[in-house]
């Protein structure tokens, strides 16, 4: 009789293993309570990302800046189509895509964060910000950039600023969508 291949026997250890990690389904959080609202998950997947170049020229061109050589001759856009704002180091150009899905772009420069660690801690805090966000900023693309002081910012900081641009895009989204 063949036994199975790689098949070890269970570890004594793990016998409530079960019981700690929770129901499978629920990915760990737990088991689900009767009457308990449940979570909604808000992921960031490649298709919330501005990946080809052309998709951030059309944020850049819709708020007005044309960013590569020979553009000039693209008409300007219409009055009210793109959104900018700065403040606290991070500059956020934003337009309407025409879906359902937010796109979010990050272009977070050597020159304005010297340090690897703090742009990756700036991309992460950023990414998550936007996560959580997302469904107030449906049909969005947003191009995040980076200014002098912004990897010197605390997360708390960060987050704050971020909170605050994201309000507002969700303002300007809202009077967009009365007119």
């Amino acid at each position: 009789m063949r036994s199975a291949p790689n098949v070890f026997p269970a570890d004594p250890r793990d016998h409530d293993r079960d019981s700690v990690a929770g129901d499978r389904g629920t990915g760990g959080a737990g088991k689900e309570v009767a009457g308990a609202a449940r979570p909604v998950l808000c992921r960031f997947t490649v298709h919330h990302r501005l990946l080809k170049p052309y998709e951030y020229e059309q944020v850049f061109t819709a708020t007005g800046q044309r960013r590569v050589p020979g553009a000039a001759s693209v008409p300007a856009p219409p009055p009210g189509s793109g959104y900018q704002s700065s403040s606290g180091g991070v500059m956020l150009r934003a337009r309407r895509n025409g879906g359902d899905l937010p796109r979010l772009g990050l272009i977070i420069s050597k020159k304005s964060i010297k340090r690897a660690v703090d742009r990756n801690r700036v991309k992460r805090t950023t990414r998550e910000s936007f996560r959580l966000c997302q469904g107030r900023l449906s049909g969005l693309d947003v191009v995040i950039m980076s200014r002098a002081g912004l990897g010197e910012l605390s997360g708390p900081a960060l987050r704050a600023i971020l909170d605050k641009h994201w309000d507002a895009l969700a303002r300007w989204m809202e009077r967009w969508k009365k007119a």
